[in-house]
């Protein structure tokens, strides 16, 4: 009479369990795959988010008569990118007008 330890000797268990471990696997990987996606998503969604509080900080300092020099100093950033902010906000408010 077969046991349960026959049977797993059987090619056609050996190859059932084959298939199923190697659906489960593929299921594993589209899970894990679709959550990664929503975690870089949501990351850069984040990202997105504190460049632009970033830029709006940038333009109020500005508008209240700080230099771009200080503002770079003050949030620690490229003098540069905060003049380039500035330019491009400059340039949309000119073509808005």
């Amino acid at each position: 009479m077969f046991n349960l330890s026959d049977l797993k000797k059987t090619r056609v268990y050996q190859e059932i369990l084959e298939e199923v471990q190697a659906e489960v696997q593929a299921e594993l990987q589209v899970q894990l795959q679709a959550q990664l996606e929503a975690q870089l998503q949501a990351e850069a969604q984040l990202q997105a988010e504190a460049k632009q509080r970033e830029k709006a900080a940038i333009l109020r300092m500005f508008n209240v008569g700080l230099a771009t020099e200080q503002i770079a100093l003050f949030l620690d950033l490229p003098i540069a990118e905060v003049a380039e902010i500035i330019a491009q906000a400059q340039q949309e408010q000119a073509e808005q007008n």
